[in-house]
């Protein structure tokens, strides 16, 4: 699972790219520090289906299926992460020392109205 988590908020897509990845767009990339209810809630999560590719400087695209612990990519739907949120931000003084889940929160709230709900995710990687 690793200490760190990179989330990617993506959505999804029919397309198959190179006869063996189910494609996903990058919507947007959260990195955020230890955050123990993630590590429970990806745990419980299954293994995605679709990649999402790191893009370098001289422009090549690498396929990310596995995170950087070598376990594969889980996959999370914005409602759960949302739901994992709100049952955090109700404890006593969470959101003082995480400061970085408000604005995950407000963002994947967004995310949430702006799009059709069946085709986003949340992918973790763990680094």
């Amino acid at each position: 699972m690793g200490y760190e988590s990179r989330l990617y908020i993506i959505r999804k897509s029919e397309n198959v790219l190179f006869k063996k990845y189910k494609y996903a767009e990058v919507m947007a990339i959260y990195e955020m520090s230890v955050f123990p209810p993630f590590q429970k809630l990806f745990e419980e999560c299954s293994i995605t289906e679709f990649t999402v590719y790191n893009q370098c400087a001289r422009g090549c695209e690498s396929p990310v299926t596995v995170d950087q612990y070598g376990e594969f990519l889980k996959e999370a739907s914005i409602e759960d992460v949302l739901d994992c949120l709100a049952q955090f931000l109700t404890l006593k003084d969470n959101a003082e020392n995480y400061t970085r889940i408000i604005p995950l929160k407000a963002m994947l709230e967004e995310f949430k109205k702006q799009n059709n709900q069946d085709r986003l995710a949340v992918l973790h990687y763990g680094y």
